[in-house]
């Protein structure tokens, strides 16, 4: 008696055909996961340059709150580029009148950066009244800080404005405009 072998298992064209089924069905889920990954990309690069921004702005905002219309000055020096100097207030005197800081806060904004940098004066007689210098003595001052600090990269525009058409005058409310971009 012969005996019968049968043998258990998938043939090379059921293989095949599973193969070329599974390979549609991940090119199907690729079609549809791509572009969920490039909405979640494009919304984490949004939410990274909005949290950026509002750190720029909230620094310069605590400085300007220190600091009165007549120790503040912004210079767009170059498009592309803007100085912004602060004379803060640190401290009143017993008859009350302000004390200014040993120093400037200077924002500079260029090469799509935002940096807040600290100066210091040797000279006492620097806090004693808000000082409001000339681009030239910024851009001198800007090469003896003693602290330098980067806030804010990918900035592409920067616009400070008031309410007053007279740039030797201050008048609320300041306005303060940042434009990101990914670069």
């Amino acid at each position: 008696m012969g005996r019968q072998h049968q043998e258990v298992g998938f043939t090379l064209l059921e293989l095949m055909v599973a193969g070329a089924c599974l390979l549609l069905l991940v090119a199907m889920m690729m079609q549809l996961l791509i572009p969920a990954f490039r909405i979640s990309a494009k919304a984490s690069t949004a939410s990274e340059l909005h949290q950026r921004g509002h750190h720029a702005l909230k620094n310069l905002a605590e400085d300007l709150q220190r600091t009165p219309a007549a120790g503040f000055a912004v210079y767009p020096t170059a498009p592309g580029r803007t100085l912004i100097s602060l004379h803060q207030v640190i401290d009143a005197d017993p008859t009350g009148a302000p004390v200014y800081a040993d120093g400037l806060v200077i924002y500079l904004w260029q090469d799509r950066s935002l940096v807040r940098h600290r100066y210091v004066d040797p000279d006492p007689a620097f806090a004693s009244s808000p000082r409001r210098l000339s681009v030239e003595q910024l851009e001198s001052y800007l090469s003896a800080v003693v602290e330098s600090r980067l806030l804010c990269s990918d900035l592409t525009s920067l616009a400070v404005s008031d309410s007053d058409p007279d740039p030797k005058r201050l008048r609320q409310p300041l306005l303060i405009a940042m434009e990101l971009t990914r670069g």
